[in-house]
């Protein structure tokens, strides 16, 4: 049997800093309220797409999910 493990992270309040990535990308980073840190890997394009929605609406939250890759320590 094969598994694959898939997580969604939510947040709200200000976006993290995205930081250019290989292949049109931005990474980000999220700490959790445990020390845990996450790293994403966005199409820029959707990324750019969340900066306008977040100005735009004084309100507002947002996720983020995907296929979990590799750990580190104390890091996805």
């Amino acid at each position: 049997m094969e598994v694959k493990s898939e997580i969604t992270i939510k947040f709200s309040g200000s976006l993290p800093e995205a930081k250019p990535a290989p292949n049109k990308k931005v990474e980000i980073e999220f700490t959790d309220q445990n020390g845990i840190v996450f790293t994403a890997l966005l199409n820029a394009k959707s990324w750019c797409k969340a900066e306008t929605n977040t100005s735009e609406f004084a309100d507002w939250a947002g996720a983020i999910s995907g296929k979990q890759g590799s750990t580190r320590k104390r890091r996805f």
